[in-house]
């Protein structure tokens, strides 16, 4: 086998070996995490846990991971002070492929009737500060987005 495909072995491998031990994890607490601070709860004590357990992963994954975790916990949290994403959220969304640039244009013209696509919309934010909120619902953008999350971080709930 290549290089290449020992690392995307390894890579798959790695998401393997992390769902089972999130399962395992999850199926041992008794907890609901419905709430948006149980989500965050859930994710923090996930990580920790995780940790406790000596959990090392591809380098990669542990990055994406990283991304995710800190983005919904960023995005859930906004959640309790307001009811929009900020413009540095959305970029992360993208810039991270937790979303496409397409979600965001479709978010934009179908439900908010803004003709704008993505591309277009972030470029009105240049020079302004990345929490500045934008048009689009924290409900929205979680309704498209946690799907993502949770497969990123191998979480069924």
């Amino acid at each position: 086998m290549s290089f290449y495909g020992n690392k995307l072995q390894d890579e798959r491998e790695a998401k393997k070996q992390k769902k089972e031990m999130v399962k395992e994890i999850l199926a041992g607490i008794d907890q609901k995490y419905e709430t948006k601070a149980g989500k965050i709860k859930l994710l923090l004590d996930l990580h920790e846990i995780l940790e406790e357990k000596g959990y090392t992963s591809h380098e990669k994954l542990v990055d994406a991971e990283r991304k995710a975790t800190t983005l919904w916990i960023s995005i859930l949290t906004q959640s309790m002070f307001s009811e929009y994403i900020t413009q540095g959220q959305m970029l992360s969304l993208v810039e991270d492929d937790i979303l496409e640039e397409w979600d965001i244009s479709n978010l934009l013209n179908e439900k908010y009737n803004d003709h704008r696509d993505y591309e277009w919309y972030s470029e009105d934010f240049l020079g302004c500060d990345q929490s500045d909120e934008t048009i689009l619902r924290i409900d929205d953008i979680l309704e498209i987005a946690e799907p993502q999350f949770k497969e990123l971080l191998g979480i069924a709930i």
